[in-house]
């Protein structure tokens, strides 16, 4: 009896962590975020997207099985290389279940149709290569876009131009972290590029 008691508070702790990891409250999506969240939600290897809670910042990792088992692709890993590069918390916007994106925040639980792919758990994180079959295949980029406005995480507006050629320090070193952690293997070079372009638009 005392075992069954026990197994029942470890399982009810894990599940309200877990649930506190995940992001709520207003948030809103720049250009350059939806993009990354694009080639997110296209990737079958990618696990959890996390992001600040000011939307101006996120990763995603990668992961070959469903169980990143404490690697690159880990929610707890990504969260805190998330808040090493940041500085500032970042929580679980979506996550990879079954072979579904899923988008957590404000517990939405939002289910994108997936194609059909095989787990490949015998290949690192930095080696996997993606056939676009995260999501359907026939899921356009502004069936997307409708999605997260139906979910108020994106409004139509202009675009503006943005001045990548003098960074303030601030982000300078932000950019130095997110470049270790490319060099660790942690982001391949694709998510490098697509995440610094993120940290030079997050001062807008």
């Amino acid at each position: 009896m005392k075992n069954i008691l026990l197994i029942t508070i470890i399982f009810l702790l894990m599940s309200v962590n877990s649930q506190a990891k995940v992001g709520k409250g207003e948030l809103k999506m720049s250009p350059e975020m939806l993009e990354y969240f694009k080639k997110y939600l296209r990737n079958e290897y990618a696990s959890t997207f996390v992001i600040s809670a000011d939307g101006k910042f996120a990763l995603y990792g990668l992961c070959g099985v469903k169980l990143c088992s404490g690697g690159p692709g880990h929610t707890a890993t990504m969260m805190k290389n998330c808040k090493s590069v940041y500085g500032e918390k970042c929580y679980i916007f979506a996550q990879r279940k079954n072979k579904k994106k899923i988008i957590r925040w404000n517990k939405h639980n939002y289910e994108f149709p997936n194609e059909d792919w095989d787990y490949n758990g015998s290949v690192r994180s930095e080696s996997l290569s993606s056939n676009n079959k995260g999501i359907r295949n026939d899921i356009s980029d502004n069936d997307i876009i409708n999605v997260l406005i139906e979910l108020d995480f994106i409004e139509k507006k202009e675009k503006k131009t943005i001045d990548k050629k003098n960074p303030s320090e601030s982000i300078v070193s932000k950019i130095k972290k997110l470049f270790d952690l490319h060099k660790s293997g942690a982001l391949n070079e694709e998510e490098f590029k697509l995440a610094k372009d993120i940290l030079l638009t997050s001062e807008t």
